[in-house]
């Protein structure tokens, strides 16, 4: 009887051990057919999944996210504008591949060649470009390596504009994702990459999305396709729901069909076993300090930026809050940092931002000192 007893305790202990792990173990993501693949969340940049995500790879038509992001970046600075009028030449003339046919010294605005580029994936609208704001493609792709490498892309090099295949041009799945994620910073971007279908040059030309997830998949909401016979057929797909955004590279899938279904199968992974749980956001008033010689007594801190975790769906994630303050005088400016937010789990740090001031802090007149003396004595 005791015999029995003990090996039914056992077997219970063993079945809560097991259920336990059950509960605890991650989902085991799919596999993809495309060579090499990565899943990551946008906002907090984790890889979900990925394998060979390291590996240097032609990457064809990808190539266009780096050449977009120099002119997102170009449109911020004020530098260009979306009404600009570029002016074709002879090379965007002559370039092959997915493109719109630019005429020798046809003139289009950048807000068309800019959509052409991310709804049709087209190298002529990329090479005029690149000549309107390095005066070559050879000084454009320059600047491409550049960002390339303050980003910390270390498997990339780029060649060209487009990315029509060429020995030494080359990136991987982690590189895009990364580049992808700057890109998603230019709210602009969105503007195009949901298109799905629209016509330019007064009414004469369509234009239709290479990304076949625009139109097929729930919250899809870009990025960029790419396929060459070096490269294969490539896809950076990203999709947004419930305030959570994916991003999907799969680069050399075997066909057109298979590299949306690897990305589906990724994305739909992510958003089926993954949520973000916010921690903290930007509005709202998490410490407040004394800042000496300021006028007022106390000031508001507020999180420099929005903090969130993610964690697998279901689960409440045992996290609690730290600040440090540091010992900071006025005057101040609006965005002055002053001290520290820091979530921590299990002993460790799982998120951080600085606590700033949204306004300016003014310091004291030396009136305020001696009434502020004469109340102290």
């Amino acid at each position: 009887m005791r015999l029995a007893k003990h090996s039914i305790c056992c077997l219970l202990c063993f079945f809560m051990l097991f259920s336990s792990c059950i509960v605890m173990a991650k989902p085991t993501p799919p596999v993809p057919e495309a060579t090499s693949y990565l899943l990551m969340e946008a906002s907090t940049g984790e890889i979900l999944a990925a394998q060979n995500e390291t590996e240097p790879r032609a990457i064809a038509s990808i190539t266009k996210l780096m050449t977009v992001l120099l002119i997102l970046e170009e449109l911020d600075k004020g530098n260009i504008s979306l009404s600009d009028q570029v002016t074709a030449s002879l090379k965007a003339n002559e370039m092959g591949g997915s493109q719109i046919y630019l005429k020798e010294n046809e003139v289009m605005d950048v807000d068309t060649l800019l959509k052409s580029i991310l709804v049709a994936s087209a190298n002529d609208s990329c090479v005029a470009m690149a000549e309107y704001i390095s005066g070559s493609e050879e000084a454009f792709v320059e600047r491409m390596n550049q960002r390339a490498n303050e980003l910390g892309l270390t498997a990339t090099a780029y060649k060209n504009v487009h990315g029509l295949d060429e020995d030494g041009h080359h990136s991987s799945a982690k590189d895009i994702a990364i580049l992808a994620r700057e890109v998603l910073k230019h709210e602009t971007v969105r503007n195009y990459t949901g298109i799905w279908q629209e016509k330019i040059r007064n009414d004469t030309f369509e234009l239709t999305n290479t990304n076949k997830l625009i139109r097929f998949y729930d919250g899809a909401t870009g990025l960029k396709t790419g396929s060459t016979t070096n490269a294969g057929c490539c896809l950076c797909a990203t999709a947004k729901r419930n305030g959570m955004e994916l991003i999907s590279v799969t680069l050399n899938s075997p066909t057109d069909a298979i590299r949306f279904t690897d990305a589906k199968k990724l994305l739909d992974f992510g958003f089926s076993n993954y949520a973000l749980t916010p921690l903290a956001k930007t509005n709202e008033v998490f410490a407040q300090a004394n800042i000496r010689y300021a006028k007022q007594d106390t000031v508001n801190l507020y999180p420099k930026e929005n903090l969130q975790l993610l964690t697998l769906k279901n689960e409440t994630p045992d996290v609690t809050p730290r600040v440090e303050l540091f010992s900071v005088k006025a005057p101040l400016t609006g965005g002055s940092v002053c001290g520290k937010l820091v979530f921590e789990a299990n002993g460790e740090t799982v998120k951080e931002t600085d606590l700033i001031v949204t306004e300016d802090i003014a310091k004291q007149s030396w009136l305020d000192t001696v009434k502020e003396f004469f109340k102290v004595i």
